[in-house]
């Protein structure tokens, strides 16, 4: 039953990525903004990590 559930949760998942792709696809097209530009928005972007910024909480310990 267990292994059942997953596989239905597992297909919802891709269901729901699928339909949210394709809507960000639909918005960005009519969009101002690149896709790269768009992607950020939506999902937000990584941090970059700052060497300086880290030797700075070391040196302050």
């Amino acid at each position: 039953k267990v292994a059942r559930e997953t596989e239905k949760l597992a297909a919802y998942k891709e269901q729901l990525e699928t339909a949210m792709f394709a809507t960000f696809k639909r918005r960005q097209s009519i969009s101002h903004m690149s896709f790269e530009e768009a992607l950020d928005h939506a999902f937000g972007r990584e941090r970059q990590f700052d060497d300086s910024e880290f030797r700075k909480d070391e040196m302050s310990e």
